[in-house]
């Protein structure tokens, strides 16, 4: 067991984690912009030159960019990202809403099977979370295969639950283990459930399309500017693998609380502190998710779209170390059966982790991205949308070729 003091000492410490980084964001926010003002003045959007990479400075080269920060991913790519973004606010959704039932109390573990019952209503009814943020993102993406986006988005998640659990259930059956369950009983209830959650989705999905999507505010060039070469440290293995210790030093003593809970048979009742972890957990991986794709602008990529949801998921990487280490020390699994029990399982529980913490990141990234790029100024020094310099490129375009039909 862990002591209640070392718990909240984690706490603390991850408390002045998120307020550093959240210093060091608003740092770059008002920096940025305080330069842009006073010492460079106004940028056109149309201007990414060698010439202005050598007059701005390295902390402001993301200006270089601005016509191609928000350039979709090709359609393949823009389609699995807006379903894997769909799911994962769907799982944090379903987990907030089981956390703060568990904390107000009805949700209880004493109860047997009640956090479980909880976990899939919540997670059947947040469908219409997945399916609305699933099509306004891919309709921001400009996509265009409406009907895989939303097929990718009702079964990313149920088929490979479906998969994992009945091969578990298999291998329960075959150690003769009282925990299996019968087959047709359990493809009865994983249809019923699938049903409801495809329905769901398919209304979320609705109000995705009808609603708008979500405007940039520089306009896309036609030709995608080059990508300079990138220094060593920004690797995108070496910032996924050192970006995701900071948040897990929080999260290590709630964690092997829930692995003894799962595991081991104890009853947490702590919701409150668990509310207070998850929390803070999920505010420092989008703020290093935000400051890796910050870093990144800097050195003029912007391919940012699949590194920051990976950059926000990298934790999951130490989380499942720490459930080796559990299983390796505390369990004494010796049979290969019970092996694969535990890892496939734990296995299957840090993909989801993966799918929700980077859908946390990839939104994080995306709002401080339109409020970055959000203020640079036109030639007139007002701030402008891509929309109206869309517009204003076209008027400009029909004026020159009345004055050519004039003049013939």
């Amino acid at each position: 067991t862990i002591p209640f003091a070392r718990c909240w000492q984690q706490l603390f410490r991850g408390l002045v984690d998120m307020i550093v980084m959240l210093i060091m964001i608003t740092a770059i926010l008002c920096h940025n912009l305080q330069k842009q003002r006073e010492q460079y003045g106004p940028i056109l959007t149309h201007v990414a030159t060698v010439e202005d990479s050598i007059s701005l400075p390295e902390d402001q080269h993301w200006r270089l960019v601005c016509r191609d920060v928000f350039r979709p991913p090709p359609p393949t790519a823009a389609l699995l990202l807006s379903a894997a973004c769909g799911t994962g606010a769907q799982l944090f959704s379903t987990s907030s809403l089981v956390i703060i039932f568990g904390a107000l109390g009805f949700l209880n573990p004493a109860r047997r099977g009640s956090l479980m019952m909880g976990w899939i209503l919540f997670f059947v009814l947040s469908g219409t979370v997945n399916g609305y943020v699933t099509a306004r993102l891919y309709k921001t993406l400009r996509g265009g295969a409406w009907r895989w986006a939303k097929l990718t988005a009702c079964f990313m998640l149920p088929v490979p639950a479906v998969v994992v659990f009945a091969f578990m259930d298999l291998l329960s059956w075959r150690m003769g283990s009282t925990l299996a369950v019968p087959f047709m009983s359990a493809l009865a209830v994983c249809a019923i459930l699938l049903a409801f959650h495809v329905m769901f989705v398919s209304a979320g999905a609705r109000f995705g399309y009808s609603a708008s999507p979500v405007e940039s505010p520089m306009p896309i060039s036609d030709v995608p500017q080059q990508i300079p070469k990138q220094p060593r440290f920004m690797n995108p293995f070496i910032t996924t693998i050192a970006c995701g210790i900071f948040p897990c030093t929080l999260i290590f003593a709630e964690l092997t609380l829930i692995l003894a809970n799962l595991w081991k048979g104890y009853t947490n009742y702590a919701f409150g502190y668990t509310l207070m972890v998850f929390i803070l957990f999920a505010i420092e991986c989008a703020m290093i998710s935000i400051l890796v794709a910050y870093l990144q602008l800097c050195n003029r990529d912007y391919h940012w779209w699949w590194r920051s949801f990976c950059t926000a998921g990298s934790p999951v990487i130490y989380i499942f170390i720490v459930v080796i280490i559990f299983g390796t020390r505390h369990l004494g699994i010796s049979s290969v059966e019970a092996m694969i029990l535990y890892y496939g399982y734990m296995a299957f529980f840090s993909l989801c982790a993966f799918v929700m913490l980077g859908a946390v990141g990839f939104f994080a990234t995306f709002w401080f991205t339109l409020k970055l790029y959000s203020t640079i100024e036109d030639a007139d020094g007002h701030e402008t949308s891509g929309k109206e310099s869309e517009l204003t490129l076209d008027k400009g375009s029909l004026h020159e070729r009345q004055a050519v039909l004039d003049q013939a």
